[in-house]
């Protein structure tokens, strides 16, 4: 509570699809996804550690004067990554042990030794959730949690009492690798990919919208250390926390639909990986993928002639996203009425297959009451010829005059095999006028 009101935060960031430790710590510790990394659970041996290496390297490479620390309970990830072949001499120390071992001892450490970059690794609620359950109403399980909290307390009065605090300026950031729930993890489910992000020392203390990623956290890190991210090292993430963030103000005649168009984080190759989508409430595998992937959608396949780089993709499962619209900052004038809606995207699919995406719209009041509905497609393979590609659809309508915010939902479904559901280019815009 005490670090709260001066960080920045986000309760809803997502981790790697696998929700394993071994992919989920490669992520939040190098910056990248694990296409990249290469690590897709617990086995380390194929982890591509020397193109996309432990944060300390970068970090080194720009800034080697800093002094580097490492504090790590499992081992695996740490010793794979900061072994001499990949890291070099990117860590100036490496401590391992129990958890209240590395923790005493960068305590300790932060009171005696130069400390610049330092990352800490322990594993007692995860422990805990394996041995007793994961969840607020299990003893073991809160015992475990107050017991890390104490740990970070007892290391942030060390990083108070530091001799030249007051000259130095730290930022500490709080994440995990996975959720859980009952007694394990590994699904692609909120309970599991959801877990807390805490910036203390930020730029701009609060909620970070939309909701960041785990491999955010290496550029929030260099970016406090001075540290500019190069093109070449081909992170994922982006520094948050920087400024105040929110939803943006509704207007008339602008797209209101937030990263409608798949472009605010980088797409996939198609494969069973599956992407956040940063604005969107994702309830299922839908994702982003890059055009130009064979028996996929091509740059020439028919679509929005000014594209960008990705598209959205069902996935491998039938599955759905959502965002709400908050329509606050233009009530009065639904109140007053001859407000129209045109929801507009390019949707389709794959050649033959009958896998297919519908945008659907619903107007709420302030009671969450439904005044209204209405969508555009699905599109099914007789629809658009058997032709791979996307095509406009629109939806006009007119507003009802209690509206307070609005649902944008897109349904994938799923035919057979993967699911090839496209769209691209959703927009919502609300204008003066009647239907």
């Amino acid at each position: 509570d005490m670090m709260m009101q001066d960080s920045a935060y986000s309760m809803e960031t997502r981790v790697e699809d696998t929700t394993i430790s071994g992919s989920g710590h490669s992520s939040f510790l190098t910056g990248v996804h694990r296409d990249k990394h290469n690590v897709h659970g617990n086995s380390f041996g194929d982890a591509n550690y020397q193109e996309y290496p432990y944060w300390f390297d970068l970090l080194k490479y720009e800034r080697p004067e800093m002094h580097t620390a490492a504090y790590h309970n499992w081992l695996p990830m740490a010793d794979a990554a900061l072994d001499f072949s990949v890291c070099g001499y990117c860590v100036d120390m490496y401590v391992t042990g129990s958890d209240d071992s590395i923790a005493s001892r960068l305590a300790t450490d932060l009171g005696t030794k130069q400390m610049d970059a330092v990352t800490i690794v322990i594993d007692a609620p995860d422990a805990a959730g394996h041995g007793y359950g994961y969840h607020p109403s299990i003893p073991q399980y809160v015992a475990a949690m107050n017991q890390s909290d104490a740990w970070l307390g007892m290391m942030m009065d060390a990083i108070f009492a530091r001799t030249n605090y007051a000259e130095e300026d730290w930022m500490v950031i709080i994440s995990s690798d996975h959720a859980g729930s009952g007694y394990g993890h590994g699904s692609n489910i909120p309970e599991h990919r959801e877990v807390p992000l805490i910036i203390w020392g930020a730029d701009s203390p609060g909620t970070i919208w939309p909701a960041p990623d785990a491999v955010d956290i290496v550029p929030t890190a260099l970016h406090h250390m001075g540290v500019e991210v190069r093109p070449e090292w081909g992170l994922d993430g982006r520094a948050v926390g920087l400024e105040p963030t929110g939803p943006p103000d509704a207007e008339l005649g602008v797209n209101l639909v937030f990263n409608g168009d798949a472009e605010l984080e980088r797409g996939y190759w198609p494969s069973g990986q599956d992407a956040s989508i940063p604005g969107w409430t994702d309830n299922g595998t839908l994702t982003t993928w890059e055009y130009g992937a064979p028996t996929y959608m091509l740059m020439d396949d028919p679509g929005p002639s000014d594209r960008g780089l990705n598209y959205f993709g069902g996935g491998t499962s039938a599955s759905s996203m959502y965002q709400d619209i908050d329509l606050s900052a233009i009530q009065s004038d639904i109140q007053n009425g001859n407000i129209t809606y045109s929801l507009t995207a390019f949707i389709g699919g794959y050649s033959t297959q009958d896998d297919r995406m519908e945008v659907l719209i619903e107007f709420f009041d302030s009671s969450g009451n439904l005044l209204h509905s209405g969508g555009i497609g699905p599109l099914y393979a007789d629809d658009r010829n058997n032709t791979t590609g996307i095509f406009l659809r629109a939806d006009i309508g007119e507003v009802p005059q209690s509206t307070a915010y609005v649902r944008v939902t897109l349904n994938a479904y799923l035919s057979y095999g993967m699911n090839d559901a496209y769209a691209d280019d959703v927009s919502l815009v609300l204008e003066r006028g009647t239907v």
